[in-house]
């Protein structure tokens, strides 16, 4: 038999889960949207790509902040599926997050906030942007898993060996407006070629 208590207990630990997993979101959505963050309402039934503007890309980040907020491993197809924040927080349930994890994890590397390059149209402005004002700051860790980092760049190491890529493209006659297929896994080489020049 359950009791009263136990099931007060197991609402307050659902409730605790659900205000932990929106604090994680919320603080993503901020990073992505900081002009706009103060006025998107995140609640359980927040939908993650309509609502809070979360791409596919964003979406992996976002659950991969989860998993380290919470301990735990989301099954990768609950995760493609979920629609929703409360989609999300069912995911929590179903891989067995503690109540409160969330509020004791830490972050692998605590940076200060910088400004967004609010003036950039492109992503190579961002990018030019950003090494003109902090280029030896890290700007990316790709990780084999949560223990393992397999490389790291700041933005001045991603604007030298962009600038590499873009220079073996032009060898090659690509000419700007040509179209490159890009198949390579995550790592270092992936995000050079993404911030070519």
């Amino acid at each position: 038999m359950v009791s009263t208590t136990d099931d007060n207990r197991s609402r307050d630990d659902v409730k605790s889960r659900e205000g932990d997993l929106i604090a994680v979101v919320r603080e993503f959505v901020h990073e992505l949207q900081p002009q706009r963050a103060n006025a998107i309402d995140i609640s359980p039934s927040s939908r993650i790509e309509r609502d809070l503007g979360i791409d596919s890309l964003g979406r992996t980040e976002l659950v991969l902040r989860i998993e380290r907020a919470f301990r735990v491993r989301l099954p990768a197809q609950i995760v493609g599926e979920a629609e929703t924040i409360g989609d999300l927080i069912d995911a929590l349930e179903h891989a067995g997050a503690r109540p409160g994890s969330a509020r004791t994890a830490q972050p692998a590397v605590d940076l200060p906030p910088v400004p967004a390059a609010t003036e950039a149209k492109t992503l190579v402005e961002v990018l030019d942007w950003h090494v003109a004002q902090h280029p030896d700051r890290l700007h990316l860790t790709v990780l084999q898993d949560d223990t393992t980092a397999l490389g790291a760049m700041t933005y001045a190491d991603l604007a030298q060996s962009a600038r590499a890529v873009a220079a073996g493209l032009i060898r090659r006659n690509v000419e700007p407006g040509d179209r490159v297929a890009l198949m390579l896994p995550t790592s270092l080489d992936f995000f050079s070629a993404c911030g070519k020049r």
